[in-house]
């Protein structure tokens, strides 16, 4: 039977958390390890708290070339993804500022005179 194991925030907030986290999964390579691993330390409220997505993907690329010696296909699919995530947060923001302006609006004209949204 197969065990789940869950790894987040500081137990893999560095190189060196990764490789105990590895010996950590190494160590019960016979139960057949399902390996979960979430977001490292920070980063979820870097995210929510909307800060430099840029700063939060530089530790990760820090990281990644410590543990896998510069390998450009991970990289290029961590560069994909912050990519990808930075747009979807600069929609949200234009979401965030369309919403604001429409209800600015709607102080001066009553609802039935604005589109829906």
């Amino acid at each position: 039977m197969s065990i789940v194991m869950k790894f987040g925030g500081t137990s893999v907030a560095d190189a060196a958390a990764f490789e105990n986290v590895a010996r950590i999964v190494a160590s019960e390579r016979e139960a057949a390890p399902v390996v979960v691993v979430s977001a490292m330390s920070g980063v979820t409220d870097a995210l929510l708290a909307a800060t430099n997505i840029e700063e939060v993907f530089e530790r990760h690329r820090s990281v990644s070339r410590e543990l896998l010696d510069d390998n450009k296909a991970f990289a290029e699919r961590l560069s994909s993804a912050e990519q990808q995530l930075i747009n979807c947060w600069r929609g949200q923001a234009n979401a965030r500022r369309f919403r604001m302006r429409w209800f600015r609006l709607e102080r001066f004209f009553p609802a039935p005179y604005l589109p829906n949204y």
